[in-house]
């Protein structure tokens, strides 16, 4: 009887953090869709509230807002829009504190190789890392 429920408290214990990882990995694919389009519409509002909150403090609104203007630039002048871009991959680390999002970006007819973007939970949310 008591080894019976372990198993079944084991059991439970896996399916839940099974299902939270698939959760984070959701939650990541449209954070990080929405950071992308938020570049593509100019959105700077929206995309700071995806970025790493201590990095934002550290470097102040304008000053990350004018790095979201020269990231927004480069979507501009390749003529990404929403279309263009795929996730590819989603991995969500096994402490569930650090996930990579994989996402590629099609330029005319053909789709680029990978990028990488780093995602940190704080405070039971994910932000993109920034350097």
């Amino acid at each position: 009887m008591i080894r019976r429920s372990i198993a079944l408290i084991l059991l439970g214990t896996l399916l839940i953090s099974s299902g939270c990882a698939g959760n984070d990995e959701s939650t990541l694919r449209k954070r990080s869709l929405k950071l992308i389009n938020s570049l593509i519409d100019e959105d700077y509002d929206t995309g700071l509230t995806l970025l790493d909150p201590a990095k934002v403090a550290e470097q102040g609104e304008a000053q990350t807002k004018l790095q979201l203007g020269i990231l927004a630039l480069g979507f501009h002048f390749m003529d990404i829009d929403s279309d263009d871009v795929r996730i590819d991959e989603v991995i969500v680390s096994p402490g569930s504190d650090t996930g990579t999002v994989k996402f590629s970006l099609r330029i005319g007819e053909e789709w680029g190789e990978p990028s990488e973007q780093t995602w940190i939970r704080v405070d039971n949310n994910w932000y993109i890392e920034m350097d």
